[in-house]
């Protein structure tokens, strides 16, 4: 099982909505950038950040659109995986949602403001695909 990317639910709570998906590859990207700067500071800009400083609080502030960690969607409970798989699909071709979706979140009704009760993930529908 792949671990490069993770929820980060309202409020902090494990157990509530859930607001963003925080991809490996943001992080790797913004850490990256703030380490090898394309241009140099000029001379009275602040210094570079130390890299261990940075929290994902800095990685919201710094790195637009928001709808860069909002790529994943909700499914009912009573859903089955390909209902999953259509609402990731959806998702992914929605206009204005940059990168693919990769991650379905199941709540009682389907809407995102409601705890959530699961998680399917690409993997899990690739793995149970049957042809």
């Amino acid at each position: 099982m792949q671990k490069d990317r993770i929820p980060l639910f309202a409020g902090n709570k494990g157990g509530g909505a859930v607001e963003k998906i925080v991809h490996l590859s943001k992080i790797e990207k913004y850490l990256a950038d703030k380490a090898l700067p394309a241009s140099p500071p000029a001379g009275g800009a602040p210094p570079a950040p130390i890299i261990a400083d940075l929290t994902l609080a800095d990685l919201f502030k710094d790195v637009k659109p928001e709808s860069v960690f909002k790529n994943f969607t909700c499914v009912k409970d009573s859903a089955t995986l390909a209902d999953a798989k259509v609402a990731m699909d959806s998702m992914t071709n929605t206009p204005g949602v940059e990168g693919n979706c990769y991650d379905v979140f199941i709540t009682a009704t389907g809407d995102a403001k409601e705890p959530v009760l699961g998680w399917i993930t690409n993997d899990i529908i690739n793995a149970n695909a049957k042809v």
